[in-house]
């Protein structure tokens, strides 16, 4: 799996996502970047729900085969980074994703 290393600017490569190491205080619909084993590499994507000063809630596929709320400590070691991509927003919205339509439709886990 070939996911950014948030050391790189891969802002040409990626468009406009912006690269964020772990540390950053991360926000509804950023992608949180994990590297499992400790090797530098990314193993594992998701999509940040919400956070907190403790931790970071997570959306994921492929997660025990499923698609899932996850939790992780806000520092984890696992946490490589975040992706911020430029979502279109409406000025109304309010950022909480939970709140999106879409998401009121399905049925978590």
């Amino acid at each position: 799996m070939n996911i950014p290393n948030p050391d790189i600017n891969y802002k040409k490569q990626y468009g406009n996502l912006q690269i964020q190491k772990r540390g950053y205080h991360p926000k509804p619909g950023d992608i949180i970047f994990f590297d499992w084993d400790g090797d530098g590499l990314g193993n594992h994507v998701g999509i940040v729900e919400s956070s907190d000063d403790t931790y970071v809630y997570t959306i994921e596929g492929n997660s025990g085969d499923k698609c899932c709320r996850r939790t992780y400590f806000l520092h984890s070691s696992v946490i490589m980074g975040y992706g911020i991509p430029k979502y279109p927003v409406k000025e109304e919205e309010d950022g909480d994703l939970r709140n999106h339509p879409l998401l009121q439709k399905l049925n978590w886990i």
